[in-house]
């Protein structure tokens, strides 16, 4: 070989880097198959992706319901400070945006200088290259994949934009496989907290540990921040019944207007997707409302909030639809634990009406005859002593005979305010002749 002279092509290392990134993707495969969690999963696909394409920043935008705009942002190679002094994350504007119009792979040799460039807000750090490519699954994108920086300062090559779209269509399967197990999960503990809702039914509940028990499964269930029961009052106004996440504004009283009153008069599912207004919840982002029907009939609503803004991937339609079966579940609790209640108010009056008739019917008629008994021995009495003994105790049953007759009236009116009238029979009993 002379001097100057290209070294010979080596014949071997095409297919040796062929070799390397197909181990590098069945890796990456088995990286992202490894978890059933669906954060874990997306997690995984962005540091796959990283080591595919080597590049140095990758994120993961996942798609609101429209598929306007990006609900979610999951980011490798920025840390949480970083993303801290940047700022909000993106929405899908600029170079971000073309996958959006047209879901197919983009890449770009200088974002900056690309006519959809939005620029980078402050903090950001500097990129050039860029890959963009949709994840599907299964009919519809579920998101897209972005790349920047490749490690060794080129561009993003046709075969990593070919190994990446292997690996978006990986991690749709993946993310379908993580999302299933999800609902299947969440099903399995809905169906657990019924069941300890049914097995309440066999044992005496109160409205307080129904609507406890409400806002406490329906948390954790849903991996949720706060849960809490607005039902309605007899006056109409609205109260903060129960709260699991945030008890300080249990016995909160809100206004009757906004999202809750929709729910209430509506009776239908309410998403907050720009943070609750109610004093103490403002760390709550979005949240669900959902209606059940209260004790004896009232109003009610479930509010089930959590710091994240991203309610769309938060909450989905099976999770609404098994939180309003549960919540009518525990609606039959409360009805059933008012029932509990009325029936052992009927059950004390029942007994105060006994207690009254026997005290009116017994206990004062031989009294009465006993005072009579006595009166009668007092004509027949010499000793004075022994007559003022007998009128006084013939006073004394007089005295016993109000204080009884008193008694059934209270027993017999157990809802009135007595105080009022005791104290007037006290004044008259204590009442002297004036002259």
């Amino acid at each position: 070989m002379s001097a100057g002279e290209p070294p010979a092509a080596d014949p071997e290392r095409p297919a040796a880097n062929l070799h390397a990134r197909e181990q590098s993707l069945l890796s990456a495969f088995a990286s992202i198959a490894a978890s059933l969690d669906v954060r874990a999963t997306l997690e995984r696909i962005v540091a796959a992706a990283a080591v595919l394409a080597e590049a140095r920043y990758v994120a993961l935008g996942v798609l609101d319901e429209s598929g306007d705009s990006l609900a979610e942002f999951i980011t490798h190679g920025i840390s949480a400070e970083q993303a801290a002094a940047i700022g909000p994350p993106p929405t899908g504007h600029g170079v971000l945006g073309l996958l959006l119009s047209d879901a197919r792979p983009v890449r770009v040799h200088d974002i900056s200088q690309h006519p959809s460039s939005y620029g980078f807000p402050p903090n950001h750090p500097p990129m050039t290259t860029f890959l963009g490519v949709p994840v599907r699954v299964g009919d519809r994108v579920f998101g897209n994949l972005y790349l920047t920086e490749k490690l060794d300062g080129g561009d993003f090559t046709d075969a990593d934009e070919e190994a990446v779209v292997a690996l978006a269509g990986a991690a749709g399967v993946a993310v379908e496989n993580a999302r299933l197990y999800e609902t299947v999960r969440r099903r399995q503990r809905w169906l657990e907290a019924t069941a300890e809702i049914q097995q309440a039914f066999l044992r005496r509940v109160d409205l307080a540990t129904a609507l406890q028990l409400l806002t406490v499964r329906s948390r954790e269930v849903l991996e949720a921040d706060v849960s809490l029961v607005v039902l309605e009052r007899d006056d109409g106004a609205l109260e903060v019944r129960a709260a699991d996440g945030a008890p300080h504004v249990a016995g909160t009283e809100l206004p009757r207007q906004g999202a809750i009153v929709d729910t209430l008069d509506r009776g239908a599912t309410v998403r907050l997707a720009e943070g609750v207004r109610i004093r103490g919840l403002e760390f709550v982002q979005s949240a669900f409302l959902v209606p059940f029907t209260g004790p004896a009939g009232a109003g009610g609503a479930l509010l089930v909030g959590t710091r994240s803004a991203q309610a769309a991937r938060w909450l989905v339609d099976d999770d609404v639809t098994a939180l309003r079966g549960f919540a009518a579940q525990v609606a039959i609790a409360m009805d059933r634990a008012q029932a509990q209640e009325d029936r052992a108010s009927l059950a004390v009056l029942a007994d105060r009406d006994r207690i009254a008739l026997d005290l009116h019917d017994v206990v004062i008629q031989r009294l009465f005859a006993t005072g009579l008994t006595l009166q009668g021995a007092v004509r027949r009495a010499v000793d004075p002593e022994v007559v003022q003994r007998l009128n006084d105790a013939v006073g004394q049953l007089d005295a016993t005979i109000r204080d009884i007759r008193g008694t059934i009236f209270d027993l017999s009116h157990p809802d009135e305010d007595v105080s009022l009238r005791g104290q007037i029979r006290q004044v008259a009993t204590n009442a002297r002749p004036t002259l």
